[in-house]
């Protein structure tokens, strides 16, 4: 990592940018505009991210349960809502998986790109409502609509 790079270390569960980074220890902007001083000696230790390097895009995804039997219309119907989102990277995939089933009920994964991690939680909010607005306007029911959030940088 170097001065400027977004990072997330691990057992610290610290994420922030690299103000600079001295012979002892490196300073860190945290997202609440506090500085941090990390001992150079703790980063080593542990797992450094870089949401920086070499691609500041970012995959994301959601989790969510429908109920329905029609996986090729909630495919393209929540595709297309997706990729309508303001903020996603239209030039990436957004993919619609159909992780499981039981009865009527379909465990669906949506996954997309962003540009980076700046404006991550805004565009996760508009994905989150836009799906939810989509799936109601086309009567599918949804036994909760508690999304799971999970960020993944590495396309996993």
């Amino acid at each position: 990592y170097r001065g400027g790079d977004l990072i997330y270390i691990n057992d610290l569960n610290m994420v922030g940018e690299v103000v600079s980074i001295g012979l002892r220890s490196t300073r860190i902007l945290s997202p609440d505009n506090r500085e941090v001083i990390v001992p150079n000696s703790l980063i080593s230790m542990n797992q450094v991210v870089n949401y920086s390097q070499p691609d500041p895009s970012l995959r994301e995804q959601i989790d969510f349960l429908v109920y329905g039997n029609d996986f090729d219309q909630l495919q393209q119907l929540i595709g297309e809502t997706v990729r309508g989102v303001e903020g996603i990277l239209l030039e990436k995939p957004v993919d619609v998986i159909y992780l499981s089933f039981a009865g009527t009920t379909m465990e669906i994964r949506v996954r997309w790109w962003i540009k980076n991690m700046d404006n991550q939680f805004e565009v996760r909010t508009r994905v989150h409502v836009a799906l939810k607005q989509a799936l109601q306007q086309a009567g599918v029911d949804t036994p909760d609509l508690s999304f799971d959030f999970n960020v993944n940088k590495d396309g996993t």
